[in-house]
């Protein structure tokens, strides 16, 4: 094997694919791919998705901040710079608990909901909590988010959400974004991990 060989050989070594198969034969399924912590209180959280995984497990604690209501979405992306927003770029369905009352919800939208309304920040209420899987979706299935939300503000709040992006394809970036500007506060916290 002479060196460009050997350099070929090498760089297919490295494919996401083999990366993939060698993290499964390992035992080592799941990898954290973001940890943010967020110092200054913003508008939007931009993660980027490792290639070389399919699925994602997010972890997302929203410290509440700001004046006014705010509630929590996701955008995704295929290139990093632009997010999907189109009035119907998303559907996503919601079944929600506020103290005793349950209802529920479908619709599309130019986001997928992680998050619902929260008064404006007060010191009776603790950080909204989101936890779910995401599909990253491929050339023949649409990009998944299924997911719970809870959090409290003078009652217990509960979310059970999946949505989905309404056309195929891979993502490679997902942004966090409030309804109310600078109501991610000092303190969120988004956690990604791939396998």
């Amino acid at each position: 094997m002479d060196d460009a060989q050997a350099t070929v050989f090498g760089l297919s070594l490295l494919s996401a694919v083999n990366a993939t198969a060698a993290r499964s034969t390992l035992g080592q399924t799941w990898r954290k791919v973001a940890d943010i912590l967020v110092g200054v209180a913003t508008s939007a959280v931009d993660i980027p998705l490792d290639v070389g995984f399919s699925e994602f497990k997010i972890s997302a604690m929203f410290s509440i901040a700001g004046a006014a209501d705010s509630s929590y979405f996701m955008r995704t992306s295929v290139d990093g710079i632009t997010y999907a927003s189109g009035a119907s770029e998303y559907f996503f369905g919601a079944r929600r608990s506020v103290g005793n009352v349950v209802s529920s919800s479908e619709l599309s939208n130019s986001f997928i909901e992680v998050c619902p309304s929260f008064p404006a920040a007060s010191s009776a209420q603790i950080p909204a909590k989101f936890i779910g899987t995401l599909f990253r979706g491929d050339a023949g299935r649409r990009p998944a988010l299924e997911g719970k939300t809870s959090g409290y503000f003078e009652t217990t709040r509960i979310t059970d959400y999946y949505g989905l992006r309404q056309s195929n394809g891979a993502i490679n970036h997902i942004r966090f974004q409030s309804s109310v500007a600078g109501a991610i506060g000092v303190g969120s916290r988004f956690i990604v991990e791939g396998c």
